[in-house]
């Protein structure tokens, strides 16, 4: 009688196979033990500037006035408002990929998410304000200023009723600029034409364009060396992260500061010096006594009104 064999008992592995606690390993492409430390930070820092961005170009104080209380959950709920949150909710969101994915494809999602933001902002921004055609006693003081009503000229409503500003309106090739209502109602003829040429100045020159190229060649030129040099997140890695992203925001103020003093130079071929300084000495509220005022005064991609004076004034010496 033949004997069946019996089945082969299954072979057990030399060491217990690690139990699923739903965590990452640290041994995923691209990460070391010190992911927690190194990738949060950068992906903290990114969230903040883009978040700080985001709310400087899509709901700036020169936004359309609400239509609630800003208190109210209505309030937060408008579409605008929402918008504000996009690039800072798609920035955390980018750290789901750090524990599946090697360092430079996250790295590259902050860096177009970052660019994005920046070549979009103006023109959600633009549209944003609520700019209308001038009225008819609007385009008397718009001739009186000897433009032309007609034109590519909008008046905006602003939540700041007595502010006084010019505005680029639209992408970076519009030709549309717009003043405040209060600029048009208060500033004499040669200053209100003076801020309109100061925005032209910024249209003829494709300043908007020329800020976001720079903003993103720096960040596409840092995300490329930074990820041919470190393949993994160590400290000298995240330090190198935090001064890319820092260092954007430090290009991005010396470029606008740039660009205006440009825009003051074309106000002050097309008007005149005195007329621009005038205009700047107008405009000047003075507000700079607080430590807040002084910390803005050095983040912000506008000078001082003194430095941009003083510039005018150099054009005629």
């Amino acid at each position: 009688m033949t004997v069946p064999a019996l089945p082969a008992l299954p072979t057990l592995p030399a060491t217990p196979a690690p139990l699923d606690t739903g965590l990452a390993p640290t041994g995923v492409v691209g990460h070391t033990p010190t992911i927690w430390y190194g990738e949060a930070v950068v992906l903290a820092v990114a969230a903040v500037l883009i978040g700080l961005t985001a709310r400087d170009v899509l709901d700036g104080p020169d936004a359309a006035p609400s239509t609630g209380e800003l208190g109210h959950p209505r309030e937060w709920l408008r579409p605008e408002r929402l918008v504000d949150l996009v690039p800072v909710v798609a920035t955390l969101a980018l750290s789901v990929l750090v524990w599946t994915e090697p360092l430079g494809v996250w790295l590259w999602g902050v860096a177009v998410l970052f660019a994005g933001t920046l070549a979009l902002g103006p023109l959600v921004h633009g549209r944003r304000l609520a700019a209308r055609a001038p009225t008819e006693r609007e385009r008397r003081r718009l001739a009186a200023a000897g433009i032309d009503p007609d034109g590519s000229v909008r008046v905006v409503e602003t939540a700041r009723p007595t502010h006084r500003n010019g505005y680029s309106i639209g992408g970076p090739l519009s030709g549309t600029v717009g003043v405040s209502r209060a600029a048009v109602e208060t500033l004499p003829p040669a200053q209100l034409a003076a801020v309109l040429a100061h925005e032209r100045g910024h249209r003829a020159e494709r300043h908007a364009l020329v800020r976001s190229l720079v903003s993103a060649g720096w960040l596409f030129a840092g995300a490329a060396v930074i990820t041919t040099v470190f393949s993994v997140t160590t400290p000298e890695a995240t330090a190198a992260l935090a001064g890319w992203l820092l260092g954007e925001r430090a290009v991005a103020v010396l470029v606008g500061r740039a660009t205006e003093y440009r825009a003051d130079a074309y106000a002050a071929s097309h008007t005149s010096p005195a007329t621009v300084t005038g205009l700047l000495r107008t405009l000047d509220s003075g507000g700079r006594g607080s430590a807040a005022d002084r910390l803005r005064g050095l983040v912000s991609p506008h000078p001082s009104f003194e430095r941009r004076i003083d510039a005018v004034e150099s054009l005629s010496a």
